[in-house]
């Protein structure tokens, strides 16, 4: 009888045992796709709000979107040039412990009066900010140029000339990609929204339509390595698409003077609309090709051209993603669960 009762119990244990197993596993993975769903709510939450934020610099004017323009990149080259600090001799060093960010200001006022600010801007007057920027611009800028250069000199330390000389040249490159960038973008600012806004809102256009098409057709892995989830269908389909969105949604846009407009004055005021006479490049013409006649406007074919070149080459900008994270060492954990 108890040897019977002992035998019960100890095949009741083997059967809750597995039993538990899978229950604490069901957990697991219920609590794992929680994890996934609220960190995908949380990236979608976010993108509305640098949309957001995006719309509302634009609205408030060139000067304020300029500025965010160039905050951002002042914020990307210092998370970059931090991943190449050598903590040792920035302590024991005074002139080498900054000069990734002397660097960065001597870039910055080299290019400033070139591609940001017009000298008709401060026609009036003899102020400061005119002489700096424009009438002594070259002797303020050599002089900047002879104190880094001594500094640097002085600053070189037997055992770290390498990393010092790798980390100037590192210091460069970066401010060729993200600052230069930066001012080539508040240059096309100032000659209108439309060629700033419109490049931009063809990236996540020619993704969506990628996705969708891959969706629906994708059948061939635009690389199996590196972007399993991206098709040569669906990259195609992106393409082309775009391109027919590009053409309507330009003569829809070309209608705001607001993004058309050259914008030839600094001006501080806040949401303030700009009045224009119509740029010939967005003027609606009658045209004929193949016999057929239609009002097209120049700037349509040029947007077209614009997203032909946007979404050939935005969905490779996860390679160079990857790129940096390799340069870097970086490695994406995921969170435990």
């Amino acid at each position: 009888m108890h040897l019977s009762r002992k035998k019960y119990v100890t095949e009741t244990e083997g059967e809750e045992a597995p039993r538990a197993k899978k229950v604490a596993f069901s957990l697991r993975l219920l609590k794992q796709q929680r994890a996934e769903q609220l960190a995908k709510l949380t990236a979608f939450g976010q993108r509305c709000l640098i949309v957001a934020a995006v719309i509302l610099v634009t609205c408030m004017g060139h000067v304020y979107f300029s500025i965010a323009t160039l905050v951002v990149a002042s914020l990307i080259y210092k998370a970059v040039i931090s991943q190449k600090k050598n903590e040792e001799l920035i302590k024991r060093n005074v002139f080498f412990a900054n000069i990734d960010w002397y660097v960065y200001v001597v870039t910055f006022y080299s290019l400033l009066p070139r591609l940001f600010l017009r000298k008709e801007m401060f026609a009036q007057g003899e102020g400061w900010l005119r002489l700096a920027l424009f009438d002594y611009h070259q002797g303020v800028r050599s002089a900047m140029y002879i104190l880094g250069i001594g500094s640097f000199l002085v600053s070189l330390k037997v055992g770290f000339i390498k990393y010092q000389l790798r980390r100037l040249a590192w210091s460069a490159i970066v401010l060729l990609f993200v600052l230069v960038f930066s001012f080539v973008q508040i240059y096309n600012l100032f000659k209108g929204f439309y060629w700033v806004v419109f490049p931009l809102l063809c990236v996540p256009v020619s993704a969506a339509f990628a996705t969708l098409v891959g969706m629906l057709l994708g059948r061939t892995p635009l690389n199996r390595k590196h972007m399993p989830s991206k098709t040569v269908e669906g990259y195609i389909g992106g393409i082309v698409l775009t391109a027919v969105w590009a053409y309507f949604a330009a003569d829809y846009l070309a209608q705001f003077q607001y993004l058309a407009c050259t914008q030839t004055s600094f001006n501080w005021e806040l949401f303030d609309g700009l009045s224009c006479p119509e740029s010939p490049v967005f003027q609606s013409r009658p045209v004929s090709p193949l016999g057929i006649t239609f009002s097209q406007r120049p700037v349509q074919v040029h947007s077209v051209i614009i997203s032909l070149f946007a979404s050939t080459v935005a969905p490779f900008g996860q390679f160079i993603v990857m790129g940096f994270k390799k340069a870097f060492n970086i490695k994406v954990i995921a969170p435990h669960t």
